[in-house]
């Protein structure tokens, strides 16, 4: 049962935590942060497995395959690092300074990374290959949301805009610009039929 008393405190990071992320089977739980620094624990027992330390600045975000084969770390870098996770696999190269979000979709079948170069890249993230590049506009975005069947990813951030794509052909099918601030936030119910963006802005709008 669900008690609300803690069960371990992990304190080996020597700087701010930005991103957890869990394996499927519950086995391990990554965390990272800006020490630049991806721990892998053992939720059950409170130890540290392993320590992934390739990465040269402070990571933003973590993305787990569906079937926990993989882990995927970026942040102001500028690099995609995926991991097995404990070797690394081919190293997505995105040419940016920094990556501001990563989505992931069904399957596992690609990863989307956005980056401060005003590009969301479509990867295979076992090849490292680069699949498309889709771009967005002349503001960072701050966040991506794939449907739950991977026939559209939306981008949305610092313009105000949300974009969706069909990530399949790079083809843009909607630019939603009701918003009047910038969008940090996305979200998507299991059906796929709506799209909920966020922002300093003081709404959150519901699209179907």
């Amino acid at each position: 049962p669900v008690t609300g008393a803690p069960r371990h405190a992990f304190t080996e990071h020597s700087h701010a935590l930005r991103a957890l992320a869990v394996s499927p089977d519950g086995r391990w739980l990554a965390s990272a942060g800006h020490d630049e620094t991806v721990r892998i624990w053992n939720p059950a027992t409170g130890a540290l497995l392993d320590t992934l330390t390739d990465h040269t600045n402070a990571l933003r975000v973590l993305t787990v395959a569906p079937d926990g084969s993989w882990l995927a770390s970026a942040g102001h870098d500028g690099t995609v690092r995926v991991w097995d996770p404990k070797a690394p696999l081919p190293e997505p190269a995105t040419g940016a300074t920094r990556v501001q979000a990563m989505a992931l979709a069904p399957h596992g079948a690609w990863l989307a990374a956005a980056t401060d170069d005003d590009a969301v890249r479509v990867w295979d993230p076992t090849a490292g290959a680069v699949r498309r590049t889709l771009p967005h506009s002349a503001a960072g975005v701050e966040a991506l949301a794939v449907a739950p069947d991977g026939s559209w990813l939306a981008a949305a951030g610092q313009d105000r805009t949300v974009r969706v794509w069909d990530p399949r052909t790079g083809a843009l099918n909607h630019t939603l610009a009701e918003h009047t601030d910038a969008v940090a936030a996305l979200a998507v119910p299991p059906s796929g039929l709506s799209l909920a963006p966020a922002g300093p802005d003081p709404t959150a709008l519901v699209r179907a």
